[in-house]
């Protein structure tokens, strides 16, 4: 699911890429403080997001320091249902899902992007009132979304 789009003639063929990226930033997937936010939660919610799959898969965990980190997995989920098919388009990329996260005045983000190569993006952050707002521009397969607040 994390692979390249382009060109991509069996979801296997680049799997080796889904390892280097979880590999790289394996904390945000298997750190035993994450917690799962409930669905009914009301610290985080996203715009724009028709056909991304996000909300069960929105983490919270608390640093030794004090600062919060809220980590959401975007999955931008392909046309038809990929799980049952070997080989399916890639997904549509998504532009501009608006992300608010409550009461993250003072708050600092980034994106982390399996391609080209496993890397971190920064995201400006404007305050609203006590919450902070973001905007992901385009999301193409998969990104995973890591709000800081505190400290």
């Amino acid at each position: 699911m994390f692979g390249s789009a382009p060109g991509r003639h069996h979801p296997d063929d680049d799997s080796w890429k889904n390892y280097r990226f979880s590999l790289r930033y394996c904390e945000y997937f298997y750190a035993p403080d994450l917690r799962r936010l409930p669905l009914d939660q009301n610290v985080i919610s996203v715009t724009g997001a028709e056909g991304v799959r996000w909300a069960d898969l929105a983490y919270r965990r608390e640093l030794p320091d004090g600062r919060v980190q809220y980590v959401v997995n975007f999955i931008n989920v392909p046309e038809g249902d990929g799980r049952l098919f070997l080989h399916f388009a890639p997904s549509t990329p998504k532009h501009d899902l608006g992300v608010t996260v409550r009461d993250g005045a003072g708050a600092k983000a980034w994106a982390l992007l399996p391609e080209p190569a496993p890397h971190a993006v920064p995201f400006t952050i404007t305050a609203k009132g006590n919450d902070a707002t973001l905007i992901v521009e385009r999301l193409d397969e998969f990104a995973i979304l890591v709000v800081e607040t505190g400290g």
